[in-house]
């Protein structure tokens, strides 16, 4: 038999044919990527297995992990430090390099949390798409009302997978677009008619400023 690649690297995506799944009861989520086996203890339905695993690849454990999902849950591997339980809030995206493991543990605390996972061999140049689909697009407008002081895009938490942002083509000073301490010296600058793309997890973490008061913006968000 050959021996594997000592370069070939490897990940895998959890559900391997759906864009997430939906766990149908609170429990203990185990990911075993040796063998590919996944195992749910107290759900109320067979849970699908990886596709493929860590046999037959020179990299024998995993290094990096994705985690998205829509309900706070709480992780673990089967390694050292690793042990402690992480939590990940709701509606988060949440990804690491850790100590090289074999076995991730997901505590779901919450019936129907909604869960996507990722597990690569590698530790540079991991980065997984999101892989979740959008299921609604919305929007809405804001303005500035008086330059020099940021504003957020909504007053209240709107969960979302990415926000984008186009200043008013009736504007006539620039936008700035960035994190509450938004300002001109440090923003994103939008003339009348530009618009950027932001992968942000709630659209009341985006903020504008104006050059001029009055002025503002129109957004999209996809939910």
């Amino acid at each position: 038999m050959a021996e594997p690649d000592s370069k070939l690297e490897a990940y895998f995506v959890w559900p391997p044919e759906e864009d997430e799944i939906n766990i149908p009861n609170a429990g203990l989520i185990k990911i075993d990527f040796t063998t590919g086996k996944v195992e749910g203890k107290g759900q109320s339905r067979r849970l699908p297995q990886l596709q493929g695993s860590l046999e037959g690849f020179h990299r024998k454990s995993i290094r990096s992990i994705h985690i998205e999902t829509d309900r706070k849950v709480r992780f673990y591997t089967d390694v050292g430090s690793n042990k402690n339980l992480i939590p990940i809030n709701a509606n988060d995206i949440w990804e690491t390099e850790l100590q090289p493991f074999t076995i991730l543990y997901i505590r779901v605390l919450t019936a129907n949390t909604k869960l996507v996972v990722i597990g690569s061999t590698s530790l540079v140049g991991f980065k997984p798409i999101m892989v979740r689909s959008p299921s609604t697009v919305d929007s809405g407008n804001k303005n500035v009302t008086a330059a020099g002081t940021a504003v957020p895009l909504s007053s209240t938490s709107i969960p979302c997978q990415a926000v984008d942002v186009s200043a008013k083509r009736t504007n006539t000073g620039i936008i700035y677009v960035g994190g509450s301490g938004v300002s001109s010296s440090n923003g994103r600058w939008l003339y009348p008619g530009d618009a950027v793309s932001l992968n942000i997890r709630d659209v009341n973490a985006t903020y504008i400023d104006a050059a001029v008061s009055g002025e503002g913006v129109t957004f999209l968000y996809t939910v």
